[in-house]
């Protein structure tokens, strides 16, 4: 074996070479799983690693957040415990009040879910803006959720809105707000620009949820929705939203009304098909529900011909592992 000096030296460049060779690749797959997901890769046992590494301070598993407000479509303590439940998910998830978090608590989960919230100030809208557009972070934004002004502040019109082919005072949507000279689009990072919701502008009984029509998806494997049966009802009060020409979308979930849904005024239109699951921003990390997935999971579902409420599951549990594994 010849160990002379240069050999010992040139074998020492190698190893460095190597070693230098694994960080660089290691550091790109850590990359990518942050601002996609760590399941995004063909490498068994991959998230296992990357959670390990990411939340050494609760083992491997992702920190998530569930915001609430004062009102609006959701129910934040039956999504927290279909996700606590070794029944269906296992993991912790913690929740706070809109007011209590600020853009630095945000940044401390992985996946931020928003719902129950349908009055939120412009400067609480910037922060999950800040939150969706500060790198590798998950946003869920669910049903009717900001869609109501606190007293101080104010929508965009159409003729403040830049570039804008109408004119006229109508506030465009309550997710364009402005701060001062600075326009504020959280439609832009959703996708969607929302209507209004069902039980609105249709007669619903509080006691029960309305069968609203059938789920169909253009890719049933889709991670959001892998496995979901063909033939899966939706029921329940949901957010009527359409497709914004601001951001680029996906669409994962439409539901079907199978006729046009006519307004109690019967005068407007609003339809046939709805989105129901849409995802947006860089990698899908921003995803809008529609329709709270607990919904399908709660109480008032129907009953089938046995007498069991038939409850759905596999929504709420999908988005979990969707949005932070696969």
């Amino acid at each position: 074996m010849d160990i002379s000096p240069g050999n010992v030296k040139t074998a020492s460049k190698d190893v460095y070479h190597l070693i230098l060779l694994i960080a660089l690749v290691l550091a790109l797959l850590f990359a990518f799983s942050m601002f996609t997901r760590c399941g995004a890769l063909p490498i068994p046992g991959w998230c296992d690693v990357y959670w390990g590494v990411m939340r050494g301070d609760n083992g491997e598993n992702p920190r998530v957040l569930i915001v609430y407000g004062d009102g609006g479509l959701g129910d934040h303590k039956l999504l927290a415990s279909i996700i606590e439940s070794p029944e269906h998910v296992g993991k912790r998830v913690a929740t706070r009040y809109i007011e209590e978090v600020s853009l630095g608590n945000l940044k401390n989960y992985d996946l931020v879910i928003v719902e129950e919230a349908r009055r939120m100030g412009t400067d609480k809208m910037k922060m999950f803006i800040d939150y969706a557009n500060s790198g590798g972070k998950k946003l869920v934004w669910i049903g009717d959720a900001g869609t109501e002004l606190y007293e101080n502040d104010s929508a965009v019109t159409w003729s403040e809105y830049p570039n804008s082919d109408r004119n006229g005072d109508e506030a465009i949507s309550p997710w364009i707000r402005k701060q001062g000279e600075n326009i504020i689009s959280l439609e832009e990072i959703l996708g969607v620009r929302f209507i209004s919701n069902y039980c609105d502008v249709k007669s619903c009984n509080k006691d029960e949820l309305p069968w609203i029509g059938t789920f169909s998806a253009e890719d049933r494997k889709h991670r959001l929705i892998n496995g979901i049966r063909a033939d899966l009802q939706m029921y329940g009060n949901f957010s009527i939203v359409k497709i914004s020409e601001t951001g680029s979308t996906t669409k994962v979930l439409d539901v079907d009304f199978v006729s046009d849904l006519i307004a109690n005024d019967r005068k407007t239109n609003l339809g046939r098909i709805f989105p129901v699951i849409v995802t947006s921003n860089f990698g899908e990390n921003v995803a809008y529900y529609a329709i709270p997935p607990e919904t399908l999971a709660s109480d008032l579902m129907p009953k089938n011909s046995e007498g069991i409420v038939m409850k759905y599951y596999s929504i709420a549990e999908k988005l979990y592992y969707g949005m932070l594994y696969y």
